[in-house]
């Protein structure tokens, strides 16, 4: 895989799977004496750009899904990446437990992520587009809603339905994961906190990916992946943290109360056996019905079915769906109580090439007029801009992601 340190001017970075890792610089002009950011200066947007790259090798499936929910926990896993590797650090473990007293989840270094990146954004583009203390802050109270009625962008300090926003209901509740595993602990008794921390955070990510590779890909995929990181931790750690993980993600509404329970329950009275993952005698899971395509390429991967989706803009895509069969009987909160109802595969895909379409990430240069052009903006996009483009493929306009950045939507209204 390629890195470009430092390939243009923007406050931004991105994974491709043609091009790698791509870093830019910026400067701040608005301050004396300017100051240039470079984007691959950054720890955590170094990693969370990686983590992209490693999820994409993790389900392949994922990279073109049109699903709001699905983009979001791409970007949720490059920042859950970013904070998992600023625990491999000995003196940074050391320093956040020191910082935080050992509440992993409160406003502190480990939540606050590219603090830099966010600076130069706040100060240079506009200061509602980041956090106030950094790029993103995964100490928040954000609680799940349908991404469907949310607005395609918003301040940051408010949910909207653009990825890099609503992927902080997923990367906060997994900050709140790590806090209550580390008040349990990890087996093998006591050892100073800093190990403990670091032990934790291996098992967190253990859990994480195991997660992953249970989830079928559905319009919900926060849900699947809970109730998969569930599923893994009954079966690696006889449920050792279960009451971290259902408590975390019923607080932030991944999981709706009624159906934690229900899950929990049939994991514990069958021996985590139910959900088609066993534990092979090497200590390995292994995964019933799992396509591998963690060992594919990008050529060979397995794709999700791709089907013409027509938007209210009168625009006609073929696109592919995240219409895998569920594996785990659960959904989210509804904001009224009880459990919210999920939509077809086709809603959600409609909901976000809408988004697409509104904050002009689609280059059309493969297709031109498909988009009609009052729905695109005039000037030059900036390198990062255009997340997705249309191709053409046995006469039909295909509409397939590029890459993955690591900025906020709204960021660029400023430019």
């Amino acid at each position: 895989m390629r890195v470009q340190l430092d390939e243009d001017v923007d406050f931004n970075a991105f994974y491709a799977r043609d091009s790698g890792l791509n870093f830019f610089h910026g400067v701040v002009d608005k301050v004396n004496p300017p100051v240039t950011a470079f984007s691959g200066e950054s720890p955590h947007v170094l990693c969370h750009e990686l983590g992209h790259a490693i999820l994409d090798a993790v389900k392949p499936e994922l990279f073109d899904a049109m699903s709001i929910e699905v983009a979001a926990f791409h970007e949720a896993f490059g920042d859950m990446s970013s904070t998992r590797s600023a625990l491999q650090v000995s003196s940074l473990r050391e320093f956040v437990l020191d910082q935080t007293g050992g509440n992993l989840n409160v406003n502190a270094r480990l939540s606050q992520l590219a603090r830099q990146l966010g600076w130069a954004i706040r100060v240079q583009l506009s200061p509602a587009a980041v956090d106030s203390d950094c790029l993103r802050n995964t100490s928040n109270n954000f609680f799940y809603q349908d991404p469907a009625g949310l607005p395609p962008s918003a301040p940051a300090n408010q949910l909207s339905s653009e990825v890099h926003s609503f992927s902080r209901v997923f990367s906060g509740a997994f900050l709140d994961v790590l806090a209550g595993m580390f008040h349990i602990g990890p087996a093998g008794g006591p050892g100073d906190e800093s190990g403990k921390l670091e032990a934790v955070s291996v098992d967190a990510g253990k859990l994480l990916i195991a997660g992953i590779r249970l989830a079928t890909v559905v319009p919900k995929f926060y849900s699947q992946v809970a109730a998969g990181m569930l599923q893994a931790d009954q079966t690696l750690n006889n449920g050792r943290y279960t009451a971290a993980l259902s408590s975390s993600f019923v607080h932030r509404g991944i999981l709706s109360p009624a159906t934690a329970v229900s899950l929990v329950r049939d994991l514990r009275t069958h021996g985590g056996q139910t959900f088609g993952v066993t534990r092979a005698p090497t200590g390995r899971l292994q995964f019933e019905g799992d396509n591998e395509g963690y060992k594919k390429t990008a050529s060979d991967a397995p794709a999700l079915p791709l089907r013409p989706i027509t938007t209210r803009f009168g625009v006609t895509l073929h696109v592919h769906l995240p219409a895998e069969p569920q594996r785990f009987a659960v959904a989210a909160a509804a904001l009224t109580g009880g459990s919210a109802e999920s939509p077809s595969p086709e809603e959600d895909a409609r909901s976000f090439i809408e988004d697409l379409i509104q904050l002009d990430r689609i280059s059309h240069e493969g297709a031109a007029d498909v988009i009609p052009a009052e729905l695109t903006s005039p000037g030059e996009a900036s390198p990062c801009d255009k997340t997705h483009r249309l191709v053409k493929q046995d006469g039909k306009t295909v509409l397939k992601r590029h890459h993955f950045d690591c900025g906020f939507g709204g960021c660029r209204h400023g430019r």
